[in-house]
């Protein structure tokens, strides 16, 4: 006869074992699970399938991915063809492209990461990088201004003579996301005890700049600029300047480059932003998700004919998989990354498997 067993049906959370001989299973063990799963000491029995949409939508849903809000609740966020959706009620509504730029048809996968309260969400064929809430999606980036300050010299003050120059940026308060310089303004030759008056500070049409950020040169420098002051709107274009020289802030980073075209991989790892557009590994700046220097570039192998699949942050490391190894990345900064490879047998072929 079958041994019979004895059951502590208070205790049936010892988990799904798998691979080893039956008799050597515990009593609150199981090889196999149909349609349970445990929890702590419960065998917990899987809920059926939910239709939550009551009508189909009209493009191919292609991802999916949960963003939280910062209140707490989250929204379900679709990839489709053309753009993303949300999960509204019992239908799918469109997320509107809030800097009317037109995504092409691509049945290509979305794929999509968040950080702090933005998504981001980068696929093959579709240009930049992009960024996203509940309500819209964007070209993630600032672009910088495209025009000069002009400076010039202002009514009695506290400014040494010298000859000064100027730039600007725009800023979002929100984010932290700075743009790269614009163009410097012409010398100003100033006179001692003055005030600098700034004018022809540009106006951004971009959704997500709340702020223009000013910076100069110390009197008779070139080429490094310190923070003036921060012009809290995107409407005033005029400024006047009695700042200092020791209540100047930190110099203008040149490295706030908007993120790199037709990335296909995106990963966050170590409070930096890592893109790939399947040849090269790209890194953002520390806490900004959204500003890429120009010569922020991991060239992986790229003579070896194959392409980079994965980017996955795994403990202290990031894994770059490519179709014939499995590479990764330590270190924190440029000055320290180091590529180093796992196996050069084994390649990894997609961003969901891995």
């Amino acid at each position: 006869m079958p041994e019979q067993l004895k059951l502590d049906l208070m205790d049936l959370g010892g988990g799904h074992v798998d691979g080893i001989p039956a008799s050597h299973l515990r009593d609150n063990q199981f090889a196999n699970y149909q349609n349970f799963y445990p929890y702590l000491k419960k065998a917990v029995r899987r809920k059926g399938m939910l239709r939550v949409t009551e009508t189909a939508h009209a493009e191919r849903l292609t991802s999916i991915f949960a963003l939280k809000n910062a209140d707490g609740t989250w929204t379900l966020v679709l990839g489709r063809q053309t753009g993303l959706s949300k999960l509204d009620g019992t239908g799918l509504v469109d997320l509107p492209i809030s800097d009317s730029t037109a995504y092409a048809t691509q049945n290509y996968l979305w794929g999509m990461k968040q950080y702090k309260d933005v998504g981001y969400a980068v696929r093959r064929g579709t240009g930049s990088m992009k960024r996203f809430t509940s309500e819209f999606i964007q070209n993630a980036g600032i672009a910088a201004p495209g025009t000069a300050p002009t400076l010039a010299q202002g009514a009695a003050g506290a400014l040494p003579a010298g000859n000064y120059y100027g730039v600007y940026t725009f800023y979002n308060n929100a984010t932290g996301v700075e743009s790269n310089p614009s163009d410097a303004s012409a010398v100003l030759a100033l006179a001692a005890s003055k005030k600098i008056n700034w004018s022809g500070i540009a106006i951004s049409t971009s959704g997500q700049v709340t702020s223009r950020r000013l910076y100069r040169t110390l009197g008779d420098q070139t080429g490094e600029y310190y923070f003036v002051a921060q012009i809290d709107n995107n409407f005033d274009t005029t400024y006047t300047d009695n700042v200092v020289t020791d209540d100047l802030g930190r110099q203008v980073s040149f490295d706030n480059g908007e993120p790199p075209d037709n990335a296909r991989l995106i990963e966050f790892h170590k409070e930096r932003c890592f893109l790939s557009d399947g040849t090269d590994v790209f890194f953002g700046e520390i806490g900004l998700a959204e500003c890429f220097a120009e010569d922020s570039i991991i060239q992986v192998y790229p003579d070896d004919g194959h392409e980079i699949r994965v980017l996955l942050s795994w403990g202290d490391r990031l894994v770059i998989g490519k179709t014939n190894a499995v590479h990764y990345l330590v270190g924190t900064d440029r000055s320290s990354f180091a590529l180093q490879t796992l196996s050069n047998r084994h390649g990894m072929f997609a961003q969901g498997s891995a």
